[in-house]
């Protein structure tokens, strides 16, 4: 007689069959948006047939794509016990806590991504404020928050669709990106760097008079 699977363990295998879902739903559609491949990011060895052997390229998020200029680490959810509401009124909340996961596996020099949905619920995304502002051109109808660790956006995954590829394509200049050991994303130069630049110059300026 075959042993009965405990119900924990029906729901976690039903959780990850539901992100695996998820994940190839995205694979598709951002394959449309932005063009080229994007795949689901591996578990194991599995990418040598489609040429990521060698490739000088991060796997960190769930969906991945060769393409260089693709500025985003996408995080991907699917899971039910979840309103928007709550970020407003629990600060523990799941939202939170996948934001905070985004943050921590985003590589310097992305932008973090978070996409999130459930059952009987269109796709959300939620990224850096200042990210949206540095890519977007036109006004689109999104929500900004306050969280923990700095103002985002949130809207339908839809309406980042309906923004141009070529805005995303950004010089190192105006998207140095998220940096791990500061609580919140950045534009422009690092005001550190900055204060260091304008010392040196100072010194310099103090040694013309001194000769």
């Amino acid at each position: 007689m075959t042993p009965e699977i405990p119900e924990v363990l029906k729901k976690r295998k039903n959780s990850r069959a539901k992100g695996h879902r998820q994940e190839r739903v995205l694979v598709k559609k951002f394959t449309e948006w932005w063009g080229g491949e994007f795949f689901r990011t591996p578990g194991s060895g599995a990418f040598a047939t489609r040429g990521f052997v060698g490739a000088n390229i991060s796997f960190a998020g769930d969906i991945v794509t060769k393409d260089k200029d693709f500025p985003f680490c996408i995080e991907s959810k699917n899971e039910e016990g979840w309103e928007l509401s709550q970020l407003l009124t629990a600060p523990k909340n799941k939202i939170q806590k996948w934001w905070n996961q985004a943050l921590s596996e985003c590589p310097k020099g992305s932008i973090p991504l978070l996409v999130f949905t459930k059952n009987h619920t269109p796709e959300f995304f939620m990224m850096p404020e200042d990210a949206w502002e540095a890519g977007t051109a036109t006004e689109l109808p999104v929500y900004r928050i306050v969280m923990q660790r700095g103002t985002v956006v949130i809207g339908l995954l839809e309406t980042l669709f309906q923004t141009a590829k070529k805005d995303w394509i950004m010089p190192d200049a105006k998207w140095p990106g998220y940096d791990g050991n500061k609580t919140r994303m950045r534009l422009g130069p690092d005001p550190k760097d900055e204060a260091k630049e304008k010392a040196k110059a100072e010194k310099s300026f103090d040694k013309l008079f001194e000769e």
